[in-house]
């Protein structure tokens, strides 16, 4: 008969050899995350820059059609010139851009999403098309024309929130 010394060292023994033990798998994953941690700018480098930017691209042709619009609406009909005026002065202008951004952000995933099925669109995606509509917005605030949405704190907290509001669906760490 076994007394409890015996069983806790025959307990002990046995927990020191599963602990020491290491499975198969165990290897690849420690060199995966080895890779990982080495190099942190990985998966910044594996992002689909190219469709992002043209999601990006196509976004902010889509704010310079409506801009068009309103221009073209403000020149010809005086009623939608004042109501341009009435909106776009200093109280209201603030709320106004952060809504356009919100806009905008949530068209530019809506656009990754139909049109460019190939990606798998996850958190990283998701960061990445926000700072395409970032540079996209810049490039197009250095053409001199005025615009809706000027590159501003506003602006990119807005389009932070147009992003990620459509995008909540993709939110896969």
């Amino acid at each position: 008969m076994m007394g409890w010394g015996d069983r806790m060292r025959e307990w002990s023994s046995s927990t020191r050899q599963t602990r020491n033990a290491r499975p198969r798998y165990a290897k690849t994953l420690t060199a995966q995350h080895s890779l990982t941690m080495s190099n942190p700018l990985r998966r910044i480098k594996q992002l689909p820059w190219l469709p992002l930017f043209q999601t990006a691209g196509y976004a902010v042709i889509g704010l310079f059609a409506v801009e068009l619009l309103l221009w073209w609406g403000g020149s010809r009909l005086p009623f939608v010139a004042r109501t341009n005026a009435l909106i776009f002065s200093p109280p209201l202008d603030l709320l106004i851009v952060l809504s356009i951004a919100i806009g905008v952000g949530a068209l530019a995933v809506h656009l990754l999403d139909q049109f460019q099925r190939q990606i798998f669109i996850n958190l990283g995606v998701l960061w990445g098309l926000i700072a395409c509509l970032v540079v996209m917005v810049w490039v197009r605030s250095l053409s001199g024309i005025p615009s809706l949405l000027p590159p501003s704190q506003p602006a990119l907290m807005g389009l932070i929130i147009g992003v990620f509001w459509r995008g909540k669906n993709h939110w896969r760490w």
